[in-house]
């Protein structure tokens, strides 16, 4: 419901649209979304991007085909394919500046409160960045594995029972011999 509310006809409406579903399709935390540039993209087949998070450690993650077609044509409209511009932000407001965790929060947050004005029941009154870290894993590995990609090759492995996610519970195990990665 998120992604069906930025307006895609205006410029900032697929930057939004772009940013978002890179977020959810990745995992990828906030200041990690910042950071990226258009060089950590692979878009190819395989598609992929590189994530650098904290201490400075990378990861590849793949994305899903809707989300590299953004990708492409996000690039495109903002010429940020052109070999000059690997280095940019992939992300930037009207000033052409790398955007802030403040002005990811507010895209997130206008979206929010439009997708809440649709739905009340679905969308929580409250909601704030950055979410936990098992929450995002729990999603990124959930809709992983609805697309045929199992979590378990992300280092994330998920467990829960019936009660668990009746109330609303889940659990994330990481590798010990993976702890970094995530």
């Amino acid at each position: 419901m998120l992604l069906q509310q930025p307006d895609t006809t205006t410029s900032k409406g697929r930057r939004d649209l772009t940013l978002l579903s890179l977020m959810y399709d990745t995992g990828a935390r906030v200041q990690e979304t910042i950071d990226f540039t258009p060089s950590m993209l692979r878009l190819n087949k395989p598609a992929t991007i590189k994530i650098v998070g904290k201490g400075n450690k990378a990861r590849l993650v793949p994305m899903l085909d809707a989300q590299t077609e953004h990708l492409k044509n996000y690039l495109k409209e903002n010429r940020l394919n052109e070999p000059f511009a690997n280095i940019y932000p992939l992300f930037f407001n009207s000033r052409k500046e790398k955007l802030t965790r403040a002005g990811i929060n507010f895209i997130v947050q206008k979206y929010i409160k439009t997708a809440r004005k649709e739905n009340k029941m679905i969308i929580p009154e409250k909601i704030s960045l950055p979410l936990p870290q098992a929450f995002k894993s729990y999603a990124f590995a959930s809709s992983r594995s609805k697309s045929g990609i199992y979590p378990r090759y992300f280092g994330t492995r998920i467990h829960s029972n019936h009660r668990d996610l009746c109330q609303g519970g889940f659990q994330t195990e990481t590798p010990s011999h993976r702890k970094g990665i995530r």
